[in-house]
């Protein structure tokens, strides 16, 4: 566990979601390159909004990365819409 400023106690994958959301905020397009990472750990933090919406900013700028597909899916697979999308990108690959 680590300590942030103002004492307060945080694991180790709450420091790196914190150190990447200030990356990307700050540096929008170098943050880019780390936006599945963010969305990975906004998901252990159980901010599902968050990492869907990084996951699909991810699956913008990177297209053809199946590991964004098989983040993102799960998270969507219940809106119709959206799984079907997802279904075609998955089935030019």
């Amino acid at each position: 566990r680590f300590m942030l400023e103002g004492g307060e106690k945080t694991s180790n994958k709450e420091v790196q979601r914190k150190a990447l959301s200030g990356w990307l905020m700050h540096s929008p397009k170098t943050g880019e390159k780390n936006l599945l990472r963010l969305a990975q750990l906004e998901l252990s933090a159980r901010d599902t909004l968050s990492a869907i919406d990084h996951g699909k900013k991810w699956l913008s700028l990177n297209p053809k990365d199946l590991s964004g597909l098989q983040f993102l899916y799960p998270l969507v697979k219940s809106n119709a819409n959206e799984t079907a999308i997802y279904l075609k990108v998955l089935q030019r690959k």
